[in-house]
């Protein structure tokens, strides 16, 4: 019951500048969602200008983010196999130990920024946060959170449904890169 957007000036930038980390959301970026119930999966930065907007319009959030070792390793993997990432062909011939390499002298840091700015910015009234460990140690919970957080159905069979429509070994079978391992910790196998 919800609609998926990705905005395409989001999209936009990322492929320019290799990343959406630092980007801002455009004024009226939000004024066409108008009370509809929609998914923006972006990596836009929690700065005062783009929290300020969300404000504005009134929009609750979900900033999720995962341990950066992992999504360290789970990134050099992704990229790696992506040809039309843009980073691709910055890792194309790198193995994973010279991936995780050129990811720490490239992006640890700007992904660091990324988190500390959610979590200094966010307002804890409006949005919540989640780890990605936290999906994967508690996720009846979680998700209940999440659908009471956006005042959505939190039935424990409608979660427990749609919990089981998505696990994750449903999720990689439809062999889509972007799924892999879906294990917190992996990141001792590599560093």
């Amino acid at each position: 019951g919800f609609v998926s957007l990705m905005p395409f000036q989001v999209t936009g930038h990322e492929m320019k500048h290799k990343s959406s980390c630092e980007y801002d959301f455009p004024k009226k970026m939000f004024k066409p969602l108008n009370k509809g119930l929609y998914v923006l999966k972006m990596h836009s930065h929690g700065s005062k200008h783009n929290i300020h907007l969300l404000k504005e319009y009134n929009i609750r959030y979900c900033v999720i983010y995962r341990d950066l070792r992992d999504a360290a390793v789970s990134h050099t993997f992704y990229v790696r196999s992506t040809p039309w990432h843009p980073e691709y062909p910055d890792y194309q011939n790198l193995n994973v130990k010279q991936g995780l390499k050129h990811f720490y002298e490239t992006r640890l840091e700007e992904w660091s920024q990324w988190i500390r700015s959610w979590r200094d910015n966010r307002d804890p009234k409006q949005s919540m946060e989640i780890t990605y460990e936290e999906l994967l140690s508690g996720s009846f919970s979680t998700f209940r959170n999440a659908a009471q957080f956006f005042d959505l159905n939190d039935s424990e069979e409608q979660i427990k449904s749609i919990l089981k429509r998505h696990k994750f070994r449903k999720m990689k079978s439809k062999k889509d890169l972007f799924f892999r391992k879906g294990i917190s910790g992996d990141w001792k196998n590599y560093f």
